[in-house]
């Protein structure tokens, strides 16, 4: 079994790769995911096929899309990875980023929730 950094970090890759099935399977079944106003959608997600189908309907928009991890910060059974989400728009030269700090709690080597913050003061306030 991987230990909690190297499950994200591996998350990462997949996702690099386009592998959302490989993401969805370190994903908990009733795992759930919340961005607040980070999110495309208000509120929090339920089920690992909820949240791929958000991350689908983010990707669809760009030409290209990439997630590249600051950093991996373990914190009891919590990682915070301070995040840039990049992707380059259909027909555009210029590529649109944003910072994020996610923060994923892990059970039993598998994502139970993911939260996205604006700050990693606000991402460790909610680990504690």
């Amino acid at each position: 079994m991987r230990d909690n950094v190297d499950t994200i970090r591996h998350g990462y890759e997949v996702w690099n790769r386009g592998d959302l099935d490989a993401l969805a399977a370190i994903y908990a079944p009733d795992v759930t995911a919340d961005a607040g106003v980070l999110w495309p959608s208000a509120g929090e997600i339920e089920g690992a096929q909820a949240i791929i189908d958000a991350y689908a309907s983010i990707i669809a928009i760009f030409e290209e899309s990439e997630v590249l991890a600051d950093d991996f910060i373990e914190r009891g059974d919590c990682v915070v990875v301070p995040t840039r989400w990049r992707g380059l728009l259909p027909g555009s030269d210029d590529v649109v980023e944003q910072k994020v700090v996610a923060n994923y709690t892990l059970r039993d080597g598998r994502i139970v929730h993911i939260a996205y913050f604006a700050s990693l003061e606000d991402a460790y306030a909610a680990t504690a």
